[in-house]
């Protein structure tokens, strides 16, 4: 393995901690633990992490409901993730895949398993990274990796919430997010963005664009909804 990489396992069980987390440091990864939703978003707040090992049965938030918030963000929608899935509970499985979750290992597992897949996922998120990822529309330019905006020539100067507003329209341009579904996008641990705070950021947004702020248009009592080319 070249370089240490960081492992953030998110799990209420401590049995399952107490097996995987010197498992993994004895592998040499860096390891971060969480026991729900909230600690995980303080830890990836805080540090860089390569893999979340994420128990789909959370209290509080589910693990489906963090993985998906996890994807969405552009600040963490490159963490590759693999899912702890009860054996018999196929559905959590293909929910979880198509959410976004790499891979899987079902209850109970072998930790030489684990550790196999954690491995791979390095391997391939390491080899990912060597390319941009870069979503462009109607003269907007988003940088994932660089975490920036380019409006035409001209660099847009934005706040984490509004670069993560502008990148969820983008990702789903002609299509109008109603309030609640922006709400849940962008809502974090305990932090709770009601329909009035999303239109102050959506007329922040919109100012730093420029014309192209036009773009976003409002669908009056449903939501917000990005016109592209």
């Amino acid at each position: 393995m070249t370089g240490k990489a960081t492992i953030l396992l998110v799990d209420d069980d401590p049995a399952i901690t107490e097996v995987l987390e010197p498992a993994l440091t004895d592998a040499g990864y860096t390891v971060r633990t969480a026991t729900d939703a909230n600690q995980a978003f303080s830890v990836l707040a805080e540090d860089m992490v390569d893999v979340m090992v994420l128990d789909i049965q959370l209290p509080g938030i589910s693990g489906l409901k963090l993985l998906k918030l996890i994807k969405e963000d552009p600040k963490t929608a490159g963490v590759a993730v693999l899912m702890l899935t009860l054996r018999k509970s196929e559905s959590d499985k293909v929910t979880g895949l198509d959410t976004g979750a790499d891979d899987y290992v079902a209850k109970p597992f072998s930790v030489k398993e684990v550790l196999a897949r954690v491995g791979a996922l390095i391997r391939r998120s390491r080899h990912a990274g060597q390319t941009a990822r870069v979503l462009e529309a109607a003269g907007i330019r988003i940088d994932f990796d660089a975490f920036e905006v380019v409006v035409g020539k001209r660099k847009a100067d934005l706040r984490p919430m509004e670069f993560a507003l502008l990148a969820r329209l983008m990702q789903h341009a002609g299509q109008v997010l109603t309030y609640r579904i922006l709400s849940e996008a962008l809502s974090e641990g305990s932090r709770i963005i009601t329909s009035e705070t999303l239109y102050a950021h959506v007329k922040n947004l919109r100012q730093k664009l420029g014309s192209a702020g036009d773009r976003i248009e409002t669908i009056y009592g449903i939501g917000y909804k990005f016109k592209g080319d």
